[in-house]
């Protein structure tokens, strides 16, 4: 980082968001073949979704750093007092910007399911059907190549 330059952790929480919508990638397709739709409920749609949250609530940042991922990511700000209670000052602080850090990431990667579904939306039948030479692999590839393409667009973009 340039000094003088403040590092862009809405980026990063981009990035990471996109990051792991490719980590979930096989999931996304295959609710979007069967419901039309893939779920933005990580929790309970997706294996193991809350543990691939929980390596963004890491955190360990300075007292600066954390200022820095609650001004950025204000909107995202997490204000649970009970995930901090007992702790020091500073390590409050830390907590709060990993728990802001780890929501924004969260609700990124919600708006990104969202424009995937909406890019396939009633285009589906483009994806899962066609000629009777095409094997469902083939179905399945195309589908599973375009979902890609959204998300590493999304990776381009930040």
């Amino acid at each position: 980082m340039a000094a003088g330059k403040e590092y862009d952790y809405r980026q990063e929480a981009k990035r990471d968001a996109a990051q792991m919508a490719l980590h979930f990638l096989d999931e996304i397709v295959e609710q979007l073949k069967e419901k039309g739709t893939a779920s933005d409920r990580l929790y309970h749609d997706y294996e193991n979704g809350d543990e691939a949250l929980d390596r963004y609530r890491q955190g360990g940042y300075s007292l600066h750093e954390a200022a820095d991922v609650i001004e950025q990511l204000a909107e995202y700000e997490v204000d649970d007092e009970g995930l901090w209670q007992g702790l020091s000052p500073r390590e409050a602080i830390s907590v709060m910007a990993a728990e802001t850090y780890a929501n924004a990431v969260f609700e990124l990667w919600r708006d990104l399911i969202d424009r995937i579904n909406m890019a396939v939306g009633d285009n589906l039948d483009r994806f899962t059907v066609g000629p009777k030479e095409w094997s469902p692999h083939k179905k399945d590839s195309k589908l599973t190549e375009f979902v890609k393409y959204k998300i590493q667009s999304e990776l381009a973009e930040s």
